[in-house]
């Protein structure tokens, strides 16, 4: 399974940077993921709090990935 983390650690931005940083990435992968043209439909959810999104399959998939991305963020910080 394909999993990428960007960590910006303590690098001081604005919270519009910060948007403009998440925004920059999530274009970039959804406009990827369009060009492969994979087989669906496909569930996405963008988790409050998280500059980034889940892509599965199956909606129980996605609760499952946000559970295990939430334990390994928040875990190591």
């Amino acid at each position: 399974m394909a999993r990428f983390v960007v960590d910006l650690g303590d690098i001081e931005m604005t919270k519009e940077e910060e948007a403009g940083v998440a925004r920059a990435i999530q274009k970039a992968a959804l406009s990827q993921l369009a060009e492969l043209r994979l087989p669906g439909p496909f569930f996405s959810h963008f988790p409050p709090g998280w500059l980034g999104f889940i892509l599965r399959k199956d909606l129980a998939g996605i609760l499952e990935a946000e559970k295990q991305i939430g334990q390994v963020a928040y875990g190591i910080r």
